[in-house]
């Protein structure tokens, strides 16, 4: 992807250009995509700030995977803090994956089997019915157990993502993926260095991110950020993929 066609789509401030840009260069690192590498930005939570982010994420012709809780999107109504149902299906419309983030989004290790069966299945069987069949899951809070992977496993998802921090592979765990975690204080900087990273590697580069507001907490980020970051990964050259893509495409295995 071009400079130009970066600025033509995002209309980005052309200072973050230069930044990036200039620390691309200051770090030596390449623009051009390396075979086998490629970023899958996912969004946890179902926030209502996910459909400013979906906007965004589209001006870079990007599509990407949207974690969603789904008994809280089976009730919100258009003001609540979920996206509703019809929300949800917007993002499937404009052509994002839509993954199970458990029916409550309940810590799934400190629940019996049955409980933790009725979370991942429920939010299968909910997503299912109401928006579309889901082919992946992610964690709530990253916790996982080898009762929680078997039901995952058995219930159809092809993978799972966690939180721990690493790139992945064909050797990779499918229901134990990486990945890293782009939060308030996390830097363009920081960002560019995993996709160079997965660049030399040829890995799949999966990010995790949450709500997008102008106060956010610890782990979530403004919309600046949001820009900034996406600027980074355009710029880098690597595929933006959804996180089905990033584990079926041949351009990233």
């Amino acid at each position: 992807m071009s400079y130009k066609r970066v600025m033509n789509k995002a209309a980005v401030p052309s200072m973050i250009l230069g930044l990036v840009v200039a620390v691309g260069l200051a770090f030596g690192i390449s623009t051009r995509a390396a075979a086998g590498a490629c970023v899958a930005p996912v969004f946890d939570d179902g926030s209502h700030s996910h459909s400013l982010a979906a906007r965004m994420v589209e001006e870079y012709g990007f599509h990407i995977t949207f974690a969603v809780i789904s008994q809280p999107m089976i009730e919100a109504g258009p003001s609540d803090w979920h996206l509703s149902v019809d929300a949800v299906r917007a993002l499937r419309d404009a052509g994002h994956e839509i993954a199970c983030h458990g029916r409550t989004h309940a810590a799934l290790t400190e629940l019996n089997p049955s409980q933790k069966a009725d979370e991942i299945l429920g939010c299968r069987q909910q997503l299912r019915d109401t928006v579309v069949d889901p082919l992946t899951f992610v964690y709530p809070y990253g916790l996982e157990d080898e009762k929680v992977i078997e039901i995952v496993r058995a219930a159809g998802f092809i993978a799972a993502r966690g939180v721990q921090p690493g790139l992945n592979d064909q050797s990779t765990d499918r229901y134990r993926l990486y990945s890293y975690s782009v939060m308030r204080d996390t830097t363009p900087v920081e960002v560019l260095n995993w996709i160079t990273q997965a660049q030399e590697q040829e890995k799949l580069l999966i990010l995790t991110f949450h709500e997008v507001v102008e106060n956010p907490s610890e782990i979530s980020i403004t919309p600046q950020n949001l820009r900034d970051h996406l600027t980074t990964i355009a710029l880098s050259g690597a595929p933006v993929v959804t996180l089905t893509e990033g584990l079926t495409s041949q351009t990233c295995n």
